[in-house]
């Protein structure tokens, strides 16, 4: 038994000192491991091809949504709304955009309205408009997201109105795309309107689209 005892701490002192030269291995920190993470997924994001804009690309779609007017003294109304979006890319951070729109909105103002001088006829039926100008595009893989500014004229027709109006219009222009395929891509648009000489009559206008456009010319 002595003899096995002694056999047991011979190799204890053995492991002991095997481990005293071994150099120590410091476990990855939680930090060290959330980094080498982020750091895997931008090379990843550098090497897509996809990962920068095209330069002298085409995008002509079209879109559905739709439309939320606001008019002074009377309740948000919605309605339908189609679109037709052209898009070509000036340089790899700036696109044209050139666009137009048309809704059909519900019309449901008070019956005594007709009758009441004090309720304001703003509630229109049609609502059309067309606008251009630049955004800015920040691609991330097949998701592009673009931000811009965009001026046009805006038209209200029919409804309660006594006439046709028609404004100046400044539009807040969102949007997100995803590349399906060299020749097809998606996307969501946000479109708030400023109707320049009608911000009183029309504080809110805001609309909302789903597209489906062709690429071309890369």
């Amino acid at each position: 038994m002595q003899k096995h005892a002694g056999i047991k701490h011979d190799m204890a002192e053995l492991a002991k000192d095997r481990a005293s030269v071994l150099p120590s291995v410091p476990m990855m920190s939680r930090t060290a491991k959330v980094s080498l993470a982020l750091s895997a997924l931008l090379c990843g994001m550098l090497a897509a091809k996809d990962a920068h804009a095209i330069e002298r690309q085409h995008h002509l779609g079209i879109g559905t949504g739709v439309t939320l007017l606001g008019a002074a003294s009377s309740p948000v109304s919605l309605g339908g709304a189609v679109g037709a979006f052209y898009t070509y890319g000036l340089t790899d951070q700036f696109n044209l955009l050139v666009e137009g729109s048309f809704a059909l909105q519900s019309v449901s103002d008070n019956p005594l309205s007709d009758k009441d001088p004090t309720i304001p006829k703003v509630r229109p039926r049609f609502l059309g408009g067309g606008a251009a100008g630049l955004a800015y595009v920040l691609d991330v893989l097949q998701w592009v997201p673009y931000g811009g500014l965009l001026i046009g004229v805006n038209s209200f027709n029919g409804g309660t109105l006594d006439k046709s109006i028609v404004s100046p219009d400044a539009v807040l222009a969102l949007g997100l795309d995803y590349q399906v395929g060299r020749k097809l891509s998606v996307g969501g648009a946000f479109r708030q309107h400023f109707a320049l000489t009608q911000l009183s009559a029309y504080p809110s206008y805001t609309q909302l689209f789903v597209k489906l456009e062709y690429t071309w010319g890369y």
